[in-house]
């Protein structure tokens, strides 16, 4: 049985809520979904790729280098990147669409964070309607699912272009070899030689700067690389708390572009 309900009157009426202070719940994402709007500025700090999902791309942050394993997660719980994903900030909240496209608002109660009677932000007001704080999630996660919504739009355009190509990434490190499978990027020779009315229909789109700005993130493979080995030094230290993570000037992984 999922732990992630609706959140309604009837439950949640005299429960609190309270805002997240570690970043452990993330530590399993190894790619997490952006929308276009805040791709510029994801840009800067982690490598973008697309991912297919029922047939259709989306864009992510690639967090790490294998599967349920987030670099940007320390081991005591702290965010290491400059930019935090919209979709990790509203936690422990998200928001489920129904049949009928009905946004609905969900928590996850296993999250540690929802608890009866007082302490935290409460759910809703004696007079029933909806919290100061919970009205303030809401209206994050609807505007990002309206910008999820722009941003499938512009992937369908890059798509209809045959602009995606497949992106294995052979990975070399002190543990061996590592690939990492299902992700695309940009193929930027037929980007290139898109005609004029193709190349302004995505420009007009918004699809043309989420092009180029995967192709410009792609720079911080070797941030994960970096990660990947602080994390590494962390656990042999100490295994059970990962005390001791830092970075090291000469922390570097190898990339195969072309396998």
């Amino acid at each position: 049985m999922s732990s992630i309900i609706p959140v309604s009157r009837e439950v949640h009426a005299d429960k609190h809520w309270r805002r997240f202070e570690s970043y452990a719940f993330a530590r399993r994402m190894m790619a997490v979904p952006l929308v276009a709007s805040e791709i510029p500025n994801a840009s800067t700090s982690m490598p973008l790729a697309f991912m297919r999902q029922d047939e259709r791309y989306l864009p992510v942050a690639l967090m790490g280098l294998e599967q349920d394993s987030n670099l940007f997660v320390s081991p005591d719980g702290r965010w290491l990147a400059r930019y935090l994903p919209l979709a990790l900030r509203a936690y422990p909240f998200s928001l489920a669409l129904t049949k009928e496209g009905e946004q609905i608002l969900c928590v996850d109660e296993s999250s540690g964070l929802v608890g009866e009677g007082a302490g935290g932000e409460p759910f809703f007001t004696p007079q029933g309607s909806p919290s100061e704080g919970l009205t303030e999630i809401m209206v994050m996660l609807r505007q990002t699912e309206a910008h999820r919504v722009a941003s499938a739009a512009a992937c369908a355009l890059l798509a209809g272009q045959s602009l995606f190509r497949p992106w294995p990434i052979s990975v070399k490190g002190d543990a061996g070899e590592r690939q990492l499978e299902g992700l695309y990027q940009i193929d930027e020779s037929l980007l290139n030689e898109l005609p004029d009315d193709a190349f302004l229909s995505l420009r007009q789109a918004g699809a043309l700067s989420m092009a180029y700005f995967q192709l410009l993130s792609m720079q911080h493979l070797s941030l994960l690389g970096a990660l990947a080995q602080a994390h590494g030094r962390a656990q042999a230290s100490s295994p059970e708390t990962g005390a001791g993570f830092s970075l090291c000037q000469d922390d570097e992984l190898q990339f195969d572009w072309d396998r």
